[in-house]
């Protein structure tokens, strides 16, 4: 009765633990987010590491190998990254309809630069996923120190993935992986507002709603060459120009009502250089609570990390109830978990019914990928250095290497069928099976 307690509360502590962790992970990045625009980091940091990072299973599997939990260190970055791949897939493919909807995607991925992905990333990917698989081969699996040397060999991959963006950046001032930010709503409009301010000036005829300049009373060139004549010297009576114009459109007439003003009285003037003063200024006030927040949600991500280990170890050393066990939590708790936020962004767009602007967020997947499979391996193998490789670790990295492979030529090539949907859905399916039939036995 006693252990049954032990397991029970065990259990309640890792869910606990795990819904803290996600939500401070979520906050986390969204504060490192807002530091980054603010002091102006550099893009590449931003994009391949502070939006590509994953809190929660960054912290999960450092924490597990400094806790000697090899299986479910390694077990959690193996598995992630089958699931992510699988599903970021699976899920859009198969929930909407192939016309118009998939045709539609794969026509935005084609024209929109943004969305598209060098073939020298994914090269890279399938070169890391490889190597994972190929440490798990009998003859290199019983080498000493087997992870450490796929850790290293990793972290050269995942090295170079980073200074081609930089080169890239600097030679074309762009950059090859783009990630859609998720700010808070507050920053977010601010962000907003800012950047309307640059490209628009301060344009009175420029229209909010539509997104053009009204051509209604005078034009724009009018108004220009008002100003014109203003500064040439010579002005005849004060001139006068329809600035605001309100029109209720109806079947038979239109009535319009015009604000006439001066456009010679002197006025403070405000420039757009006051404006992004003032609007800098109120991002600068915000400034210090939004460092302090970050360091706070750090403090959480770390502690409920180490609350979720401490809970499955728990469970892990007292035989748990039979189905809890290290390969439960490495290869299916764990990278379950982690992926929920793609099965919400998934269903999320489906509720809006706007799937024919679903974004399958392409950059996002294989920088993700990429920081799991390379960096987080590379961190957590130099912890563990060896671990023997049985025939469900072979597996599952076999299974990495294929997902990994068979998704790149997806958005290599852009097919975007639901037949490919059904392929990705497939791995996702063997790999549950694996793990919860041979995992379970051995």
């Amino acid at each position: 009765m006693d252990a049954f307690l032990w397991n029970l509360s065990c259990i309640v502590l890792f869910t606990l633990g795990f819904v803290l962790l996600f939500h401070s992970s979520d906050r986390l990045t969204k504060c490192l987010q807002w530091i980054s625009c603010r002091f102006n980091v550099h893009p590449v940091i931003l994009g391949v590491v502070i939006l590509a990072m994953k809190p929660q299973l960054t912290v999960l599997s450092t924490t597990a190998a400094l806790h000697h939990l090899p299986y479910l260190s390694i077990g959690s970055i193996i598995g992630s990254g089958t699931v992510s791949l699988s599903l970021s897939l699976a899920l859009p493919l198969l929930l909407f309809r192939e016309d118009p909807y998939l045709k539609l995607m794969a026509e935005n991925v084609q024209k929109n630069e943004k969305l598209n992905v060098p073939s020298f990333y994914l090269h890279i990917l399938c070169l890391c996923s490889l190597m994972v698989a190929l440490g798990a081969l009998p003859f290199v699996a019983s080498f000493s120190y087997n992870i450490l040397l796929i850790a290293l060999i990793n972290l050269h991959f995942f090295g170079a993935f980073i200074v081609q963006n930089f080169l890239k950046y600097h030679q074309s001032q762009t950059v090859d992986i783009h990630i859609e930010p998720k700010l808070d709503g507050v920053a977010m409009d601010r962000m907003s507002e800012l950047k309307e301010e640059r490209t628009r000036s301060d344009d009175v005829f420029f229209d909010d709603d539509t997104d053009e300049y009204d051509a209604v009373a005078s034009s724009k060139e009018d108004y220009d060459q008002i100003l014109d004549d203003d500064d040439g010297g010579d002005v005849d009576p004060p001139q006068r120009v329809c600035i605001d114009v309100d029109v209720v459109v109806d079947d038979d007439e239109v009535p319009m009502t015009v604000e006439m003003v001066d456009l010679t009285k002197t006025s403070k003037s405000i420039t757009i250089e006051n404006m992004m003063t003032f609007k800098m200024d109120e991002l600068e006030q915000n400034g210090g609570p939004k460092v302090l927040s970050a360091l706070c949600y750090a403090v959480l991500v770390v502690v409920s990390g180490w609350i979720c280990v401490f809970a499955a170890s728990q469970l892990i050393a007292g035989g748990g109830m039979g189905v809890l066990n290290e390969d439960f939590f490495g290869y299916i708790a764990v990278p379950l978990l982690t992926n929920m936020d793609t099965v919400a962004f998934t269903v999320a767009q489906i509720k809006e019914e706007r799937p024919s602007g679903y974004s399958l967020r392409i950059g996002h997947l294989v920088a993700s990928t990429m920081w799991s499979i390379g960096f987080v391996f590379a961190v957590c193998g130099v912890m563990v250095m060896d671990m023997p490789f049985r025939a469900v670790d072979r597996i599952n990295a076999v299974l990495l290497a294929v997902t990994t492979v068979y998704v790149s030529m997806i958005i290599r090539f852009r097919r975007f069928k639901r037949v490919h949907g059904v392929g990705s859905l497939a791995l996702f399916g063997a790999y549950l099976f694996v793990n919860m039939t041979i995992g379970e036995i051995e």
